[in-house]
């Protein structure tokens, strides 16, 4: 028999677990050889826990004649165009089959991605609203600022400041805000995390590559914000800021 690698672990830790014994079942007599380890697989949910499973061939499996049999093909090219012949081949090879029912393994592993694929999209749309309404409120933010500071980006230009320079100062505080929101996020994403487990699949809470993915996302989205307003304070005309006072 061939045996899953949970199974592996669990039986014989630390081992090869290759040409040990296990008696399956109620079976007490007969004493199964590993031959194999597998990986693991889901073959119900895909949120199940892994458990140990074990294989055994069809002539050795105690079930009847009645019992359903799978065989898996692999197809080169489209395989749904491939159906028709594949059942004309089985029912050709043994007659007296009522009926052979091919089936695609895409089409049995789709119902149970969709309603995550739907939770990604939904997480997705949301994130994405988001983050616009972030980079809005900042633009706005720094806006204002700009306009408040006018006085002070003229003096700066008036002595001797660069456009580089102003905008710096923008960009710079635009960051500034960015990095506070990207610690208070963290912190309560390592507070609440452990709350969200039941919405992701294969995916950690508290995944490195993922945290690092959007504090960047963020910084890239405050330098966007931060471009307007930063132009706008680097084309203060010292005089006319000076007269506006």
């Amino acid at each position: 028999m061939a045996v899953n690698e949970t199974m592996a672990r669990t039986l014989w830790p630390g081992q090869s677990p290759i040409g040990r014994c296990a008696f399956i079942g109620q079976d007490s007599l007969n004493c199964r050889e590993v031959v194999a380890v597998v990986a693991d697989a889901n073959s119900e949910s895909l949120e199940r826990e892994l458990t140990e499973a074990y294989y055994l061939p069809v002539e050795q499996a105690d079930t009847g004649l009645t019992a359903d049999r799978l065989l898996f093909l692999r197809a080169a090219g489209d395989p749904r165009a491939m159906i028709p012949a594949v059942r004309g081949e089985f029912l050709a090879l043994m007659p007296s089959l009522p009926y052979v029912n091919v089936r695609l393994l895409q089409d049995q592993i789709d119902p149970l991605v969709r309603p995550w694929r739907l939770s990604a999209t939904l997480f997705g749309i949301m994130a994405g609203i988001a983050l616009l309404v972030a980079l809005v409120g900042l633009y706005s933010a720094l806006s204002y600022s700009v306009a408040q500071r006018s006085r002070e980006f003229g003096i700066r230009t008036a002595l001797g400041a660069g456009v580089a320079d102003v905008a710096r100062i923008v960009v710079i505080e635009g960051q500034r805000v960015i990095a506070i929101a990207v610690v208070v996020g963290l912190g309560a994403t390592l507070v609440v995390g452990r709350w969200l487990v039941p919405f992701l699949f294969a995916t950690s809470p508290r995944d490195p590559i993922v945290l690092v993915g959007v504090a960047a996302t963020l910084a890239v989205a405050a330098l966007i914000g931060s471009l307007v307003p930063a132009r706008r304070a680097a084309r203060v005309e010292p005089m006319t800021a000076l007269r506006a006072e």
